[in-house]
């Protein structure tokens, strides 16, 4: 089964984490308030979804529940910074429903089948005309969209899509048990709103981590950075890796290593705050001072092309995609 979004693992933060001891690196699921794409709070901190419009006359009713099921999301997401109003917001929301239809298809043939049969205390193999059926379905939801300030320039436009299909097969005439393609769909339009409100509200990021720890001189200043980073106070992180640092030259255990795996840590701080630019500098940086490790390079590539996906929040071309059917 193809499921296109993003997977979610277990997060709890282990204590291990303080317990590690002064070397080596430690992973650990965690969970942080990862910001927005577009930050409400500059501009006003304010509102308003004016819904979606159908891309089909068929998709009138779901449209509509579309709009306020992301309201509903985005005042859950957005307490303490984000502001609803009905109309005149700082950010506006708009958006047109493209896609919500699911396809199934039946289908058989007469072939030839192994069946197994036990003799007594033997086993042998036949091979016997059968049925063999198949059940092939595919459930697609798929929006475009906009968010605008209030002077009317576009912050955001690009299509948000979620689809899942499955093909399954079974022999000797029976018949494959068809999905609920009704609640697949509900499913989808859920994954499809919590996409699009984590572009206006902050929203839990659930991932392994990686951080390297200190040596002693810096040590406390690493443990805290990790409990604050684990806390989503991701600003204090960055500081308090900052001030590891510090204590290393102070401290004369500034070494090529050290360095390189505190330019490490506070790169992951600042992927997971957005700050992109900071996390490429920091990575740079640690591929400089150590340019042995592998992992270092490897980071890097997937750090850049997150980066360019948030640069691109305008997509071209989707103000002249035409309704589906015409």
């Amino acid at each position: 089964m193809l499921r296109n979004h993003s997977s979610l693992l277990s997060f709890t933060l282990l204590s291990a984490v303080f317990g590690a001891g002064c070397s080596g690196a430690t992973t650990v699921p965690v969970e942080v308030v990862r910001p927005p794409l577009i930050d409400a709070r500059a501009h006003g901190g304010t509102l308003t979804v004016e819904g979606f419009v159908p891309g089909l006359p068929d998709f009138q009713e779901v449209a509509g529940q579309l709009g306020k099921e992301l309201a509903t999301r985005i005042a859950e997401s957005g307490r303490g910074q984000v502001q609803l109003r009905p109309s005149g917001g700082g950010l506006v929301i708009s958006g047109r429903l493209e896609r919500y239809d699911s396809h199934l298809e039946q289908r058989s043939k007469q072939g030839q089948c192994d069946v197994r049969f036990n003799d007594g205390e033997v086993q042998r193999m036949e091979r016997r005309p059968c049925t063999q059926s198949w059940t092939d379905w595919t459930a697609n939801v798929s929006v475009i969209l906009k968010v605008r300030d209030a002077t009317g320039v576009v912050l955001y436009h690009r299509r948000i899509e979620e689809l899942e299909r499955d093909s399954t097969g079974v022999v000797q005439d029976a018949v494959p048990t068809p999905p609920n393609l009704h609640a697949t769909l509900r499913q989808l339009r859920h994954r499809v709103i919590e996409r699009m409100a984590r572009v206006v509200v902050p929203h839990r990021v659930e991932a392994s981590a990686t951080f390297y720890g200190c040596p002693e001189a810096a040590a406390a200043s690493c443990k805290q950075a990790v409990a604050q980073f684990a806390a989503s106070r991701l600003d204090e992180a960055l500081a308090s890796y900052e001030q590891a640092e510090k204590a290393l030259r102070a401290s004369g255990t500034d070494t090529n290593t050290s360095l390189a795996d505190l330019a490490w840590n506070r790169a992951m701080v600042a992927r997971y705050a957005r700050r992109f630019d900071r996390a490429i500098e920091e990575l740079e940086k640690a591929r400089r001072l150590d340019a042995e490790r592998q992992r270092f390079k490897v980071e890097l590539t997937v750090l850049q092309a997150e980066e360019r996906d948030q640069a691109t929040l305008i997509e071209p071309g989707l103000d002249n995609v035409p309704p589906r059917g015409h």
